[in-house]
C-alpha cells in the first residue's frame, strides 16, 4: 500500500484525529516524513476525503468526495464574474472559503490566465485588486 492510501486508511480507522495522532500512529520521527503525511492530508482535505475542523484536527468523511472544493471553486468563479473587481479577502467572504484556499485558488487562475491583478486598494491595509480577463472552460474549477 502506498504512503497516501496508509493515511487514507489510518484517517479511516481513526475517525476524528489530530495530527500528532497520525505522526505517532506512521511512527513518523523526522521533519520530511511528518511533511509527507501533512501534504497527503492536505491533499485529503482538498479532495473532501478529510474535513479539517481546527488547526491540527481532522475527521475523516465516511461519504469520501463530496466535491466540497468544486462547489468552493464554482462559487468563488461567481462572486469574481458579478463583482469584476474584487479582493481576495472579498471572494473569501462571499463563497465562504478559507483564506488559504481563496490564496491557492488566485494563484492558480492567475497561472492560467483567468484573472489579474490590477491595482492595490487600501483597507486598512493594501489590498491586491484582481479582474477576471479569461473565462475558462471549466467554469472556474482550477
Amino acid at each position: 500500500m502506498s504512503r497516501a492510501g496508509e493515511i487514507r486508511e489510518t484517517a479511516k480507522s481513526f475517525g476524528k484525529f489530530f495530527l500528532h495522532e497520525m505522526f505517532d500512529e506512521l511512527k513518523a520521527e523526522t521533519k520530511k516524513e511528518k511533511q509527507k503525511i501533512r501534504s497527503a492530508i492536505s491533499d485529503l482535505v482538498k479532495e473532501g476525503s478529510l474535513e479539517r475542523f481546527a488547526r491540527g484536527f481532522y475527521e475523516y468523511k465516511k461519504d469520501g468526495r463530496n466535491g466540497r472544493p468544486k462547489i468552493l471553486a464554482q462559487k468563488m468563479w461567481k462572486a469574481m464574474s458579478i463583482l469584476r473587481r474584487f479582493t481576495k479577502e472579498d471572494i473569501a467572504m462571499i463563497s465562504d472559503a478559507s483564506p488559504d484556499y481563496t490564496s491557492k485558488y488566485f494563484m492558480i487562475m492567475t497561472k492560467k490566465g483567468h484573472i489579474k491583478k490590477i491595482g492595490m486598494k487600501k483597507k486598512g491595509k493594501r489590498v491586491a485588486v484582481y479582474q477576471i480577463i479569461e473565462k475558462p472552460n471549466t467554469r472556474g474549477t482550477a
